[in-house]
């Protein structure tokens, strides 16, 4: 309950930042430009709080739905303008202005996540080495000679000093089908490069966290000793008798070594029967458990006690200094603004699964976890959400800011504005496929929550 306590404030904290941001940029371009702003809105519906503020006496309210915002300016087609204001009035501003105040809110999105990325790049990104366990047979890791313990020093002529960045170094080569050359270095320190023939690769792209997996590619862990830590109450291991601490021996006469064979084994054996051997204060014990099935898997309800600093050898923190990161934080911007809208294209010809799409649910639990886990988390996550709401309203979609950017092109090539009619029918248009998108970032949340 706690944790959706914080994951709800989280997310309201979050989205009202950066939707006011957003906003912020409008606002600001505009009084700049000399345009009147009557209202400054970081939500919609019924406001819950109301100030009015300035020789202009502009309205800045916070209310209740908080999935947006809007500014308000003077504008003719939204009411009478008195004669001696018409000069500040949006709808008589020249096109290049009109423009900069559109383009402004997504730019200040944009712009927020290179200064946040930036920011993270000097302060220092902590991420896993990505050297890699042995691949699975038949995948293209494995045909391409792929060994436990390489290390991924580059892939192409990218650097990849962490699992992260190599993640998003072959997301990038697989929706473009290209054959990938990989820098690798053993454990015993030769490197040499391997070709990843990609062009084949056509699994529907499902999940992207999982992309390395499906290629063969699994994170190297460290063995870890097979010890109990939480035992939940109630579940098949509390009903076994087992308790933190223990250490498991033996699963069906074989020796546990490491925990991975504990899971393994739990994992193909729902609603059988495993007998186990554990040691609990230097005694052996003989135990039943019975894992229970769980969508054709097994569940025990344990977990596993990770010796400390375990990891250690394993962690690598990125750090630039100052003028490098701040370059690194524009790079970043770049590519995975670039990398969200080969997305979205891929999407469009199916070849990328709309599951991808997520909504405030799936906000708001991010928005939770980056909390708990720490500074770095946390402005990473606002980077990469600002990052996204740019490029939203960038798309050609009426009613968003690209959208209008796109009536002001057309109406740049015609001389003269776009008829009412068509603007109106654009706008209708728009308002569905944004509804559309909602509806189906609702539902993928749901099921990923209930399903």
């Amino acid at each position: 309950m706690i944790q959706i306590l914080i994951s709800v404030l989280a997310f309201v904290i979050t989205i009202g930042f950066l939707v006011g941001f957003h906003e912020f940029g409008h606002f600001i371009t505009a009084h700049v430009l000399g345009i009147r702003v009557l209202r400054f809105s970081i939500g919609f519906g019924r406001p819950l709080l109301q100030r009015t503020i300035g020789k202009d006496q502009v309205e800045f309210q916070v209310a209740a739905i908080p999935l947006g915002g809007y500014v308000k300016m003077l504008d003719e087609r939204e009411g009478p303008v008195a004669a001696d204001e018409l000069d500040r009035a949006f709808n008589r501003q020249p096109l290049w202005k009109r423009v900069l105040v559109v383009g402004a809110g997504p730019f200040f999105n944009l712009f927020l996540a290179v200064f946040l990325y930036g920011l993270t790049f000097m302060i220092g990104v902590p991420g896993l080495k990505p050297v890699i366990s042995e691949p699975p047979p038949d995948t293209l890791a494995a045909e391409a000679g792929l060994l436990e313990q390489d290390l991924l020093v580059a892939i192409g002529d990218r650097a990849t000093p962490t699992w992260e960045q190599a993640t998003m170094a072959l997301l990038e080569q697989v929706l473009n089908r290209r054959t990938v050359v990989l820098t690798v270095e053993n454990k015993q320190g030769e490197i040499r490069q391997v070709a990843l023939e990609l062009h084949d690769y056509e699994s529907r792209l499902e999940d992207p966290s999982s992309l390395l997996h499906n290629l063969g590619f699994q994170q190297y862990i460290p063995l870890i000793p097979p010890v109990i830590d939480e035992v939940l109450t109630g579940q098949a291991a509390d009903r076994a008798g087992i308790k933190s601490g223990d250490r498991i021996m033996t699963m069906d006469g074989e020796p546990v070594l490491g925990w991975r064979e504990v899971v393994k084994s739990i994992s193909t054996h729902p609603d059988q029967s495993l007998s186990l051997e554990i040691e609990r204060s230097g005694q052996r014990h003989q135990l039943t458990l019975t894992p229970e099935n769980q969508d054709g898997t097994g569940m025990a309800g344990i977990s596993v006690r990770i010796p400390e600093n375990l990891l250690e050898p394993w962690i690598v923190i990125v750090r630039y200094p100052p003028w490098t990161a701040a370059w690194n934080g524009i790079v970043k911007t770049w590519d995975m603004s670039a990398l969200t809208l080969q997305m979205m294209g891929r999407m469009l010809i199916g070849e990328v699964s709309v599951k991808n799409v997520g909504g405030p649910i799936q906000i708001a639990q991010f928005a939770g976890y980056s909390v708990n886990a720490g500074v770095i988390a946390s402005l990473s996550f606002l980077a990469i959400v600002s990052l996204s709401l740019g490029v939203l309203n960038l798309l050609p979609v009426p009613v968003l800011d690209g959208g209008h950017l796109l009536v002001y092109a057309v109406e740049g090539i015609m001389r003269r504005p776009l008829p009412p009619l068509w603007e109106s029918m654009a706008q209708r248009l728009g308002l569905t496929l944004l509804l559309m998108l909602m509806v189906l970032a609702f539902y993928n949340d749901l099921h990923r929550v209930f399903g």
